[in-house]
């Protein structure tokens, strides 16, 4: 199995923490820089494009939400190249926890 960890590069402790524990457990992994809702351009027409515009007009809605999905579409377009070698993968934040359990192959 293939980790592919979305990591902020402004949260460098996270990465750090994150592929110590995938290097101790033989995890094989990569890092996918995540966007960061903060630098997003909620101006740009094709950042606004890619978002319906019933999200654009509700009052809940904020730019982290667009940066998350663009986050994980990042995931999405690495594996989708290595999915048809019959390969798995595991997609994660630089946040989720890592116990023995969760690679047991028992």
């Amino acid at each position: 199995m293939h980790a592919y960890v979305i990591n902020m590069a402004r949260s460098t402790e996270r990465r750090a923490h994150i592929t110590a524990e995938l290097d101790r457990i033989g995890v094989n992994y990569d890092i996918v820089e995540a966007v960061d809702g903060r630098d997003l351009d909620m101006d740009d027409p094709d950042t606004l494009a890619s978002i319906a515009p019933s999200m654009l007009n509700s009052d809940w809605f904020l730019p982290s939400h667009v940066a998350v999905a663009m986050s994980h579409l990042r995931v999405y377009g690495r594996y989708s190249q290595m999915a048809w070698t019959g390969h798995w993968c595991w997609k994660m934040t630089s946040t989720c926890p890592l116990t023995s359990r969760v690679w047991s192959t028992r």
